[in-house]
């Protein structure tokens, strides 16, 4: 291995010091952008549990439905909240912080495994400022938004289980690894129904990985089981965009109208800004149609190179499965506000990204040791100070995103109505009042900012 150059070394030093001031920013963005009292959905989220409370029923309240998901660790935080500590919505943060920061965690313990020397830290650091944003903190701090942060956690864990089996026999250590690894994919459909994906992907690494035919269809067999009881009684429409805004739109508008969805989803968070909408949908179009390319590749044309490798396509097909699946299910619902795609789904891209940025590593790593040094430095520097730009500028947008809806929850609290709080609070303002002096009543969600 080539040793480090001074420049190389004092490089280092920057990147990791930029780092922790990116990571320092994470935790204070998530304490700015924290909203305590409940809106939008969480009124219905608490009603539901409150309903509980006087009809019973602990599995009904679990299990019911939420459009197409069953969000069963949404509600087991919600009762936690409620009967501990009557509405702080502090477990939810709390919660989604350990589970993000531990996933943060799982994939820079596989970047340093898989990438040696200098350049390991290096592209260790800038896959943690990929992980740690400050749209991912706002997700965090937002209870309602917590569902993603919890599938991507356990979808995280479930693919590093199953992948850092490469090359083991069938003794009892690793089918009870094995076992645990489907045990969590288990349990991330029941944080988000995004999180299906999975399951299909765990086939793909057990057939690269060498697995036996037998742990195939047992992945196989153990995903439609669960599958078929998860739908059970479930409605799943597919939205169509002429049913909700035009009625008399034909097949290749609903059709573009989906692809540009996609791409908008792709793009985020830049689609997010209006004046970056237009980069924001190239810089989408362009990540599908080079992580498809990867994929395909790598994934199916030539084998990958080693289990770093097969986890980064793994990480892009799930990212690449949660655009398909959000298109499928939400390019008709209708455009709140100007936005097309929740900034929260922005998290669903983060596998994307370190993917994308793992499976270029060999080629990184070459050019790091190599001739072209100097100009690898000068990049890393800046593709580290341009992550820090981006989440100081995201990050600020947050914070006084955060303020205006505090202010809305509290015009709306005092019985005021204007035009945002369609957006912030819903639709349907006298339910989500009768929903308000339900809470009151329970005593729950009193207070907070």
């Amino acid at each position: 291995m080539k040793p480090v150059s001074d420049s190389q070394a004092r490089l280092i030093v920057s990147v990791r010091a930029i780092a922790v001031v990116y990571v320092g920013l994470f935790l204070w963005y998530l304490g700015a952008t924290f909203i305590q009292p409940p809106f939008a959905d969480m009124y219905s989220v608490v009603q539901h549990y409150l309903s509980y409370r006087i009809d019973g029923g602990w599995w009904s309240y679990l299990w019911a439905a939420h459009n197409e998901h069953r969000p069963i660790f949404l509600r087991l935080l919600t009762a936690l909240d409620i009967e501990v500590f009557s509405g702080v919505s502090y477990p939810f943060v709390v919660a989604s912080a350990i589970a993000h920061v531990g996933a943060a965690w799982l994939l820079w313990r596989e970047c340093r495994a898989g990438v040696a020397g200098s350049f390991g830290v290096v592209i260790g650091c800038v896959g943690l400022m990929l992980v740690l944003t400050s749209v991912s903190a706002v997700v965090i701090a937002i209870p309602i938004m917590n569902n993603l942060i919890h599938g991507l956690a356990f979808t995280v864990l479930a693919i590093v289980v199953f992948e850092r089996l490469e090359g083991a026999g069938d003794d009892r250590a690793t089918l009870a690894a094995r076992a645990g690894a489907l045990l969590i994919a288990c349990l991330v459909p029941f944080a988000d129904a995004v999180g299906w994906a999975v399951w299909p992907i765990l086939c793909w690494i057990a057939w690269h990985a060498g697995a036996r035919r037998q742990w195939l269809w047992t992945i196989a067999g153990v995903g439609t089981a669960l599958l078929i009881v998860y739908t059970r009684g479930l409605s799943l429409p597919v939205s169509l965009v002429s049913d909700a805004t035009a009625p008399d739109l034909g097949l290749m508008d609903e059709l573009t109208i989906r692809v540009n969805y996609l791409f908008a989803f792709m793009g985020l968070p830049w689609t997010r800004s209006p004046s970056l909408l237009a980069f924001g949908r190239f810089l989408g179009a362009l990540l599908f149609v080079v992580a498809t390319g990867v994929v395909c590749w790598r994934g199916f044309y030539r084998a990958p190179s080693g289990r770093l490798e097969r986890i980064a396509i793994a990480l892009i097909m799930f990212s690449l499965a949660s655009g398909i699946l959000a298109t499928i299910g939400r390019a008709g619902d209708p455009v709140l506000g100007g936005v097309l795609v929740p900034v929260r789904y922005s998290v669903l891209l983060i596998p994307l990204h370190v993917g994308l940025l793992w499976a270029a590593s060999p080629l990184l790593s070459r050019l790091w040791n190599g001739e072209h040094s100097p100009a690898m430095s000068l990049l890393a520097l800046g593709v580290c100070a341009g992550l820090l730009a981006q989440h100081v500028v995201a990050g600020q947008a947050a914070v006084a995103n955060a303020e205006r809806i505090r202010a809305t929850i509290q015009r709306f609290q005092a019985g005021e109505s204007d035009a945002d709080m369609a957006i912030v609070i819903g639709d349907d303002l006298e339910r989500a009042r009768t929903e308000l002096a339900n809470m009151r009543r329970a005593g729950v969600y009193l207070g907070g900012r």
